[in-house]
């Protein structure tokens, strides 16, 4: 058996928070499968075993025919800069979808007017996260008809350099701020930066790319092992 106790003050375990994270990055909630094998937990039980402490057991280890390694990895993307602020204007709100691709079409002309010696439009990206407008959940949204108060926006703007990540940013900004809709007079301003300059650089910017599993012959030959002694 096994007993969870958890670090910290004002804290504890139950059987229903210990077992619900058998769900946390596993296909299979009941069979967990690691390097040298698989821990089956489909018949263990789950008891308060102190006022914060939970006992599993019944637990099954069943040992791997062969050892295995994962491996992940990522590689470079790019350089990224990131235009952070929001909408409160209900007419913008209502018409968003038909505003943001407009703003997002403007963007790219005004890139390829601008940068279209440096950059192809394959060589950069603009990703926009609406929160308050399913940016979480997306498609699967259960409330997706929801009218939203205001909308937040998170505009990521990724290139081969910081420097032309900048530069996008920077084109970006007065579209955001001042791309006209229908039922509005005048000039408009309906988006709010929050912070000026408007951009922040991100720096690198990671994609995932391996998650693969190795066979090795030996596992230990695949790590350098240093043993230090102390005292």
């Amino acid at each position: 058996h096994a007993i969870i106790t958890p670090f910290g003050n004002g804290v504890k375990c139950t059987p229903q928070s210990v077992a619900s994270h058998s769900l946390y990055e596993n296909g299979d909630p009941y069979l967990h499968r690691e390097s040298s094998g698989t821990l089956d937990i489909t018949h263990s039980e789950f008891t308060q075993h102190d006022p914060v402490s939970v006992k599993i057991s019944g637990a099954r280890y069943i040992p791997a025919e062969e050892y295995s390694v994962k491996l992940e990895g990522v590689e470079l993307a790019g350089y990224q800069s990131v235009i952070i602020g929001g909408i409160r204007d209900p007419l913008m709100i209502r018409q968003y979808d038909k505003w943001i691709g407009e703003v997002e079409d403007e963007i790219r002309q005004k890139v390829q007017r601008v940068l279209g010696d440096q950059l192809q439009p394959s060589d950069w990206r603009i990703d926009i996260h609406a929160y308050g407008r399913n940016a979480i959940m997306g498609a699967r949204e259960p409330l997706i008809n929801e009218p939203s108060h205001e909308i937040g926006l998170a505009v990521c703007l990724t290139a081969p350099t910081q420097e032309l990540a900048n530069k996008i940013a920077e084109l970006s900004r007065q579209p955001l701020l001042h791309h006209p809709i229908p039922e509005w007079s005048g000039s408009i301003t309906g988006f709010a930066c929050l912070f000026n300059q408007a951009y922040i650089e991100r720096g690198p910017f990671w994609r995932f790319c391996v998650h693969h599993v190795a066979l090795p012959h030996d596992y230990k030959d695949m790590f350098r092992t240093e043993v230090v002694t102390f005292g």
